[in-house]
């Protein structure tokens, strides 16, 4: 069964497995840094720089947001022990520094940590929380997905922080609204699809051989729905530390209304399929107009190549200068009795 389909399971509230969850394996901050490659020489993939694209839209066009969701990084950063859940009690988002970087590879590098922090508060939630078998399960299939995904491509972490602070609210179910809990459900039960979606659209179809308009038409639509998705998990994790906001920033962040923003999540997803087949069936085209450009480039410089000569002069020339035929070599053939005999006969068939 596939991770989705376990997230999907234990999410669920009915048909909860009775039996202990088997915990993965503690894995440990150290060997994580091990393993994840210097950051600041990581190569940035599409999906990477789509989803830096997507934060930076989000900045812009919500700034309260993005600005309330990175004090609350800014906390998180500063902690001395990174696997407390919840934020100290003495945190105070109103006079908290900002202290996310503006620039990509700076920030890069607090998102991977804040990943990594994220993951290990789940292997110490694990512990603790054993009997919250539904909700552990999940959070453990989603745990499993971000380790991979990090070590894999360490310029995403922007990607995955959100998902990370995801684990802490399905494993604390009682400290969000029911819907906002739902919609997070659906959103972590889909970032594979979401991540692998600029892939699929992008690298697969698109190639340096067609026109940049197209790639860059689909890449903005890809684009809009991870900006949507960021803001709702910003949001989501803003909701779950309300009691730290002030009643004016409650206000301009609006978090009351998560069925529609998961609404607005599944029609851009709509859009990105619908789009995707349009540009699709175009690009296809395009792919068919440019190989019989190719085709006939290719007969006429063959049919230009064969008009260099007379083909009967040529004939001419080889004869000149080979000498000709060799008679003796197939008349005896020709003038054999027995040959004439069966060629000449009525009875006998040519084949």
């Amino acid at each position: 069964m596939s991770w989705k389909d376990r997230l999907k399971a234990k999410l669920g509230k009915k048909n909860l497995p009775t039996s202990s969850p088997t915990a993965a394996p503690p894995t440990s901050i150290t060997s994580h840094a091990r393993a994840v490659p210097d950051p600041a020489r990581s190569p940035s993939s599409l999906p990477a720089r789509l989803w830096n694209r997507a934060y930076d839209q989000a900045k812009t066009s919500n700034p309260s947001t993005v600005d309330a969701y990175e004090k609350i990084l800014s906390i998180r950063l500063s902690e001395q022990d990174p696997g407390t859940s919840g934020l100290p009690q003495s945190a105070d988002l109103a006079s908290q520094q900002n202290e996310i970087a503006q620039d990509a590879d700076q920030r890069r590098v607090q998102m991977q940590q804040l990943v990594q922090n994220g993951l290990h508060r789940t292997e110490k939630d694990t512990k603790v929380k054993q009997g919250m078998e539904g909700s552990l399960q999940a959070a453990l299939a989603v745990k499993e997905v971000v380790d991979k995904a990090i070590q894999a491509s360490p310029e995403a972490a922007v990607a995955w922080v959100g998902v990370c602070f995801a684990l802490e609210i399905l494993m604390n179910p009682l400290t969000q609204a029911s819907s906002n809990r739902e919609g997070i459900a659906y959103v972590v039960s889909r970032m594979d699809w979401y991540w692998n979606l600029s892939g699929m659209l992008l690298d697969e179809n698109m190639s340096e051989g067609h026109p940049p308009g197209l790639r860059d038409e689909l890449a903005n639509i890809v684009t809009e729905l991870y900006t949507k998705l960021l803001l709702y998990q910003m949001k989501s994790v803003c909701y779950y530390h309300r009691t730290r906001l002030s009643v004016f920033a409650r206000d301009l962040i609006k978090l009351d209304n998560w069925d529609g923003e998961l609404s607005d999540i599944q029609t851009a997803e709509a859009k990105v399929q619908e789009d995707s087949a349009h540009i699709g069936s175009a690009i296809r085209e395009q792919t068919k107009q440019q190989e019989r450009m190719q085709e006939t480039s290719a007969d006429n410089k063959c049919r230009a190549d064969l008009r260099l000569t007379d083909p009967r002069d040529d004939k001419k020339r080889i004869e000149e200068t080979k000498g000709g035929l060799l008679k003796d070599a197939y008349r005896w053939v020709l003038d054999n009795p027995d040959f004439r005999q069966w060629r000449d006969g009525l009875q006998n068939q040519l084949l």
